[in-house]
C-alpha cells in the first residue's frame, strides 16, 4: 500500500522510541522499573528505522538514539534484577 502522508516530515515510530527510550532510562533510575517501556522503544526503533529506509522519512537519528536508550534501559534493568 502506498500513502502519501508516508513519505513527508519526521518518522513518528522514530520520534516514539526516542521518548519512550528516554521513558525507561528515567524509569530504570526512579522506580527501577523500565522493561516495557525499553521493549516498546526497541520495536519502534527497529521498525522506524526500516520506514525510514524505505519511504525515504527523515528521524533516522532519533530511531538510533531511541533504540540505544532503550537498550541501555532494557541492559540497565537486567543488570539490576541479576544483581539484587
Amino acid at each position: 500500500m502506498h500513502c502519501k502522508s508516508l513519505e513527508k516530515g519526521t518518522n513518528g515510530k522514530a520520534l516514539g522510541s526516542f521518548l519512550t527510550g528516554i521513558s525507561a532510562i528515567i524509569g530504570l533510575f526512579f522506580f527501577k522499573e523500565g522493561t516495557i517501556l525499553s521493549i516498546v522503544g526497541l520495536m519502534l526503533g527497529v521498525i522506524g528505522l526500516k520506514e525510514i529506509k524505505r519511504y525515504e522519512q527523515k528521524g533516522n537519528k532519533l530511531a538510533l538514539v531511541g533504540t540505544f536508550f532503550s537498550l541501555i534501559g532494557f541492559i540497565g534493568f537486567t543488570m539490576f534484577i541479576v544483581w539484587s
